[in-house]
């Protein structure tokens, strides 16, 4: 009797142990916002609207570029997306007047992306979405036959538009690998400027780029599941 009785409880705690860790999964499972995070390396360049200037030097950018996504997973196929992030854009080019000299733009830019998720969430998918950026740092270079001649840089500056719009599209690969596209809407220099007009307005133009980066959708949530 005893040994029926000891073996109907624990047959009872291993019932009620799998019911209980099945009702925590399910509750896992709900809906629910949490925090993810990535660098990014980005490779740009810009759609210069005057012809007679260069548009294939790619500029890499591989520091400093941050980025923190606060994620929210409607369903298994779909979910929002906002954050916060500083990156590193800009642009290289040949100037048009002496193919001798190299010039280099960047700006450090402070944004808030918001945009949506399509696919399986803990598995592959594509994402899209705008975002708002504030550029508060600028510096450009200017080099000679490869040689230095000349660097500067400005804080909150008018030589660029300070407030910049892009579009972006994404795809999040299995194991959280990331490949992105990103326009920006808002030319690099500001068409409002008066006095740096003869200076950059031949390089005026928007810039766009890819980037790979690694986990930016991905915490330890679904590497432990």
């Amino acid at each position: 009797m005893k040994k029926i009785l000891l073996t109907t409880f624990l047959l009872l705690s291993v019932i009620m142990l799998v019911n209980a860790q099945d009702e925590s999964e399910s509750k896992s499972s709900k809906s629910e916002w949490y925090v993810t995070s990535g660098g990014e390396m980005i490779f740009s360049l810009n759609s210069f609207s005057d012809p007679n200037i260069d548009a294939t030097v790619v500029r890499w950018a591989p520091v400093f570029n941050t980025q923190t996504m606060l994620n929210y997973d409607v369903s298994p196929g779909f979910g929002i997306f906002t954050g916060l992030a500083i990156r590193n854009v800009g642009f290289i080019t040949d100037d048009p007047t002496d193919s001798n000299i190299r010039r280099k733009f960047r700006t450090y830019n402070v944004g808030v992306p918001f945009g949506i998720k399509l696919g399986n969430l803990n598995g592959t998918f594509l994402y899209a979405g705008v975002d708002g950026e504030y550029a508060f740092n600028f510096k450009e270079k200017t080099f000679d036959n490869g040689d230095k001649t000349e660097k500067t840089v400005y804080w909150f500056t008018d030589r660029v538009n300070p407030w910049q719009a892009a579009v972006h599209l994404g795809f999040q690969f299995y194991r959280g690998s990331n490949i992105k596209f990103k326009y920006y809407l808002t030319t690099f220099f500001n068409e409002d400027r008066n006095v740096y007009a003869a200076e950059y307005e031949r390089f005026d133009g928007n810039v766009f780029y890819f980037s790979f980066s690694t986990d930016l959708f991905r915490n330890t949530k679904f590497y432990y599941k």
